[in-house]
């Protein structure tokens, strides 16, 4: 028996165009969004603040565009990140997000071999990200802030193409938000010579 039932999730707009009325306006979702943009919105819906929102992927949707399907939602924020391995796909979709002004500052923790395994998509992480570290990694953390929203995502996704199931949890609380903030803030800033 599972803990809720799909007919009790209440959805106020699903999308039926490339804009979601649930999205802001003035932002457009890209094309590698918009067509799983309904099948976010059903798992995800429109967010609001202090909820904790389960979630399973099914195989249809990857970390990088759950990313900007929330930035539609919040506007322009800073983001913090962890992740055992990166794609080049995901680290172009956050070009785009960076330039349309969804993001404004990208903090991450990588693991260490991402610049051996995927040096291309290192190399472009290495140009975009704000502050970044290298270290041994296997948490999969998001975390998304501005003026107005704090949100957390966790789960099993790492910020590739992630056609396999996945699951996680979304915190839309700021005690959530700043926890994953501190923790990954201080790994970034932590000096060499640890557990590297």
């Amino acid at each position: 028996m599972s803990l809720f039932s799909t007919k009790d999730i209440t959805i106020s707009h699903l999308p039926t165009g490339p804009e979601a009325t649930a999205m802001r306006s003035d932002i457009a979702p890209s094309p590698r969004l918009i067509s799983n943009l309904k099948d976010l919105a059903e798992a995800v819906g429109n967010i609001e603040k202090n909820q904790v929102i389960p979630f399973a992927t099914g195989g249809k949707w990857s970390m990088h565009q759950l990313m900007e399907y929330l930035l539609i939602q919040t506007g322009p924020c800073k983001l913090w990140f962890t992740t055992w391995t990166i794609s080049e796909e995901s680290m172009r979709a956050m070009v785009d997000m960076i330039q349309k002004g969804l993001i404004t500052e990208l903090n991450a923790v990588l693991d260490y071999r991402i610049e051996r395994r995927k040096p291309e998509a290192f190399q472009l992480a290495a140009n975009i990200i704000t502050n970044i570290r290298l270290t041994k990694c296997h948490a999969k953390v998001l975390v998304i802030t501005n003026e107005e929203w704090s949100i957390s995502v966790m789960g099993s996704a790492n910020f590739s193409k992630n056609p396999r199931l996945e699951a996680g949890v979304i915190f839309t609380d700021q005690q959530t938000a700043q926890f994953n903030i501190d923790w990954i803030s201080r790994e970034i800033n932590r000096k060499e010579g640890g557990n590297d």
